[in-house]
């Protein structure tokens, strides 16, 4: 019994070790992103890797952790730029209270912003934030 366990242990260490080396080729981007724990917080440079052509269906939800960068007002929200030690990226927001410097980790929808500029796509992932998990 001892054995079987063991060698099933193995197997799937093999598994998850040939699936981290196939990175996000042919997988979907919530899949890429997620991987096989959706619901926990992930490096924001996570976001940008896993972005290809396929970017109208970036529709999916995240966690992320970081810390508030410039900010921008809008009319009934903001904008800020979320910053990790892996990268950044702009989030929308209908919280008004956020400063710059704050720590806060969020669960928010990923979305693409079209743009296209003389023939080739310009466009941005960003993220519209649906809660507050944390914040410092």
């Amino acid at each position: 019994m001892r054995l079987t366990v063991g060698v099933q242990v193995w197997r799937f260490g093999i598994l998850l070790g040939l699936i981290s080396l196939t990175g996000c080729a042919g997988w979907s981007q919530a899949t890429c992103v997620n991987g096989l724990f959706p619901g926990r917080v992930r490096p924001i440079e996570r976001i940008q890797a896993c972005a290809n052509a396929d970017y109208a269906n970036a529709d999916y939800t995240v966690r992320l952790r970081g810390t508030v960068g410039d900010r921008a007002p809008l009319l009934n929200g903001q904008v800020y730029q979320l910053q990790d030690s892996t990268g950044e990226i702009w989030i929308l927001t209908s919280d008004m209270t956020l400063k710059t410097g704050d720590q806060v980790v969020i669960r928010g929808r990923v979305r693409y912003l079209s743009i296209p500029l003389a023939g080739q796509e310009q466009g941005e992932f960003y993220i519209e934030e649906l809660s507050q998990l944390e914040r410092k």
